[in-house]
């Protein structure tokens, strides 16, 4: 088992270990309060696999009724994955594996993109920015040091998808 893969199955074992510990998130996009099911069980994509490839849209199990946690690096000044599918609810984080200073800005890339605002400030190697999406839709966002040509991304969240090339593709 390579070491991205354990990283991933470790998370979604923590994450499920402490689902009924799990108050709302900061940075919620809409303030609404949890409503997890005590009976809710975990579901998982079959199909959903880790990756370094950046031009992959990667699928991140959930667990019904709370928020799950997907993790977006930030290494060799891009987001890996490019485009990252999640059910709602969700809290991504960005975690910085550069030896210098990224950042997470919403952007509309495309008509079809949600709306939202959201900027993380500068954050050097090993730090990480969050933010949980509640709703569904196309969450576009770009590092301002680096630009759109160079190093943009995608959430998408729920039965969504976007079949148009990011900027940084």
């Amino acid at each position: 088992m390579d070491r991205r893969r354990f990283l991933d199955r470790a998370a979604v074992g923590f994450v499920l270990g402490v689902a009924g510990c799990a108050g709302d998130g900061d940075g919620a996009d809409d303030g609404s309060p949890s409503t997890a099911d005590p009976t809710a069980t975990a579901t998982t994509d079959p199909t959903a696999t880790a990756t370094t490839d950046p031009t992959t849209t990667t699928r991140v199990p959930t667990v019904v009724g709370e928020p799950t946690t997907a993790t977006v690096e930030l290494r060799g000044s891009a987001f890996t994955p490019l485009r990252l599918s999640v059910d709602p609810p969700v809290t991504v984080e960005w975690v910085n594996r550069d030896p210098y200073a990224h950042n997470v800005k919403s952007a509309a890339f495309h008509e079809t993109a949600a709306e939202w605002d959201y900027f993380s400030g500068n954050y050097g190697e090993g730090e990480s920015a969050s933010h949980t999406f509640r709703r569904p839709g196309v969450y576009e966002y770009f590092c301002t040091i680096h630009g759109t040509g160079a190093m943009c991304g995608a959430v998408l969240v729920g039965d969504v998808s976007l079949d148009a090339s990011l900027p940084c593709e």
